[in-house]
């Protein structure tokens, strides 16, 4: 639709106007009409038959009902070298969505702003801008307030999965297809719950010991077992790859990388634990204080242990009772079995004293 201002006179003035192709020279032959005006005012030519991405200059005139016609006058004036306007009916193309700051969309990250850039093409008349909003779930958006930048820094958004959903539009009024980004966020670290006693004694000569810890979360997790005050670990635990309340045991013999008894002291675990948006998390745990002490071997043959506590062994073949405290012998007695198949050996006992059920 096309307008310009008309004076008339006397006699009703009749709109015309020609249209042509901007690369085109005016015939001086109009090809639309509008209604006539009685009075002045503005004029109205309607244009139909434009094609879509083509450009178009145009000039107007009046004539009166004699057939006496004015001037042409051209909108955009004679020597103007550019198009009066043109016609854009296909909408700018989607939006291409990228991020510095979270560039997969399937990973998950840390992060607490996010930096987001877009690009929209269009040929015919340009993109004008561009409408975003933040959501939860992906969809498609209506045509909404726009901003000319080609980016956005977005801070403080909360845990979980979030999607920019973003439109162009150009300056015709095409509005482009919905394109979306989604940002996965997650920035609460992975925490480990101990399972097994916060401190216990362990002499390594009884045999290896077991602890016990469960995660909150999937996380790739690390143990490594100090001595206070050592620089490099004895021992390393690692779990590529632990599921949320997943309960691990670990089983340690007391000995080091080389095969050896540690010495005695107070050791520890060092935890390290990272999840799936590198959220890393590094906590002490578990203490122990190893008490390496060697058994000592009973006439038995049984070994026993100086911190092995109250102990009594009764040997059958010897039919020999002893009482050990450790590895001290407290006590040594013949007992007898009264067992046919083990008799009393042949001889003179003295008895001293008769008990039916001995503690000591």
């Amino acid at each position: 639709t096309l307008h310009f201002n008309v004076q008339v006179g006397t006699s009703p003035l009749t709109p015309q106007v020609e249209l042509v192709r901007s690369s085109a020279v005016f015939a001086g032959s109009p090809n639309f009409t509008g209604t006539a005006l009685s009075s002045s005012g503005s004029a109205t030519v309607v244009a139909t038959g434009l094609r879509d991405q083509k450009t178009y200059h145009w000039q107007a005139r009046v004539v009166d009902n004699a057939g006496n016609a004015s001037d042409w006058v051209a909108f955009g004036g004679l020597n103007s070298s550019t198009y009066d306007l043109g016609v854009d009916q296909t909408p700018p193309s989607r939006p291409i969505i990228s991020s510095s700051t979270n560039p997969d969309q399937n990973r998950w990250y840390n992060t607490s702003v996010e930096q987001l850039s877009w690009i929209s093409h269009d040929q015919g008349s340009g993109v004008a801008g561009y409408s975003f909003v933040l959501e939860r779930q992906a969809h498609v958006i209506p045509p909404g307030n726009t901003v000319a930048q080609h980016g956005a820094r977005i801070s403080n958004l909360g845990n979980g999965t979030w999607y920019v959903a973003l439109r162009s539009v150009d300056h015709a009024g095409n509005w482009s297809p919905t394109a979306t980004y989604r940002l996965q966020l997650d920035r609460q670290p992975a925490h480990l719950t101990w399972l097994s006693p916060a401190h216990f004694t362990f002499n390594p000569y009884h045999g290896p010991t077991t602890v016990r810890f469960r995660v909150d979360k999937n996380a790739s997790t690390q143990l490594a077992l100090y001595r206070v005050g050592a620089i490099r670990p004895v021992a390393r635990y690692d779990f590529p790859s632990l599921h949320a309340g997943q309960v691990v045991s670990i089983t340690w013999s007391g000995k080091n990388h080389h095969g050896k008894y540690v010495r005695r002291g107070y050791y520890f675990f060092s935890a390290t634990l990272t999840d799936h948006a590198n959220n890393l998390s590094r906590l002490n745990v578990g203490g122990i204080v190893v008490r390496p002490m060697k058994p000592q071997t009973a006439p038995s043959g049984t070994a026993v242990f100086p911190d092995g506590g109250k102990r009594i062994i009764v040997s059958l073949g010897k039919q020999t009772l002893y009482a050990y405290d450790g590895s001290h012998l407290v006590l040594q007695t013949f007992v007898t079995t009264g067992n046919p198949r083990l008799p009393t050996p042949i001889g003179h006992y003295s008895v001293m004293q008769r008990i039916s059920l001995f503690e000591f």
